[in-house]
């Protein structure tokens, strides 16, 4: 028995979880196929185009994500897209998965296994709607390794003070970034405001004086203030931490603003490795000390 699922025409299919699941994949640009997300013990038989899942790879409620390499280094096409053949029952049963997009990513996540009981539930790429941008991907990511992935901001307060004018594009790859990590972990996001500096709602001059608050505060802005309960995300040099009357700021390099602020989906090891630093400082309570990313 055949099944077809063509991209964007569906949501959620269901296996029957019998026995291993043989999985291969069609590309008509160079790729391999692999599997993230594996009970470490049972990893799958893996040759390029094909994978195998031996029974018990898949667990209860852990997430298993197929996924599609650039065998080249190099984003995907604009158009790309591959086809995944998923047999099961020694082939007596096939669901044939079409047109799953890859365009623009050089690791692409296209289809998420997640057992249930007997039966095995796949939907598209990492989940469907629950994997947002840079902020979902690099939660995931997390998530597949054993990684711990939280975020304990309450509030964010955003400086608008007039230094702060030709640093928004920054300003929104961070707001940005915050969301989709909090809506892919399903945590409450946190309150956003933009309080007035030195009396100016825009343009002000001076620091931001936050007002003491439950939870965790956050502010971003390239001056910090002095003698205040909350943390600073820094827009400036990172050597303004030497400098700084207290030790609970972080200050991103180049290297992580340049991953914030891609417009690509092409992320990678390198992609975690620029902002494991800021993951983890979102994560942390206030009372953590002050380090660079």
């Amino acid at each position: 028995m055949i099944h077809n699922y063509l991209s964007g025409q569906w949501e959620r299919a269901t296996l029957q979880g019998q026995g291993p699941l043989k999985v291969i994949m069609s590309s008509r640009e160079p790729a391999r196929l692999s599997a993230r997300g594996t009970d470490s013990a049972k990893r799958p038989t893996s040759a390029g185009n094909f994978l195998v899942l031996p029974p018990g790879s898949l667990t209860e409620d852990a997430p298993v994500t197929l996924v599609v390499e650039s065998l080249t280094g190099t984003p995907f096409s604009g158009e790309a897209v591959v086809d995944l053949s998923l047999e099961e029952g020694n082939g007596t049963t096939s669901h044939f998965f079409r047109s799953n997009p890859v365009a623009g990513q050089v690791q692409a996540p296209v289809l998420q296994l997640v057992r249930s009981g007997e039966s095995i539930s796949v939907r598209p790429g990492e989940g469907g709607s629950s994997t947002r941008g840079l902020g979902g991907w690099c939660a995931k990511r997390r998530q597949e390794t054993g990684q711990s992935m939280e975020v304990s901001l309450s509030r964010v307060l955003v400086d608008t003070s007039r230094s702060m004018r030709q640093l928004q594009p920054q300003v929104e790859a961070l707001l940005r970034f915050i969301e989709d990590l909090c809506l892919t972990l399903e945590t409450d996001l946190p309150v956003i405001e933009r309080p007035a500096v030195s009396g100016a709602s825009q343009d002000g001059v001076g620091a931001i004086a936050p007002a003491p608050a439950p939870g965790r505060t956050v502010v971003i802005t390239d001056l910090p203030g002095v003698d205040t309960d909350a943390d600073y995300l820094l827009l400036c040099e990172e050597t303004v931490l030497e400098t700084m009357p207290q030790a609970r700021a972080l200050a991103l390099s180049p290297a992580a603003w340049q991953q914030l602020a891609r417009q690509d989906t092409a992320y990678d090891h390198q992609t975690m490795t620029a902002l494991d630093p800021l993951l983890d400082w979102l994560g942390q309570a206030p009372s953590t000390e002050g380090r660079t990313a």
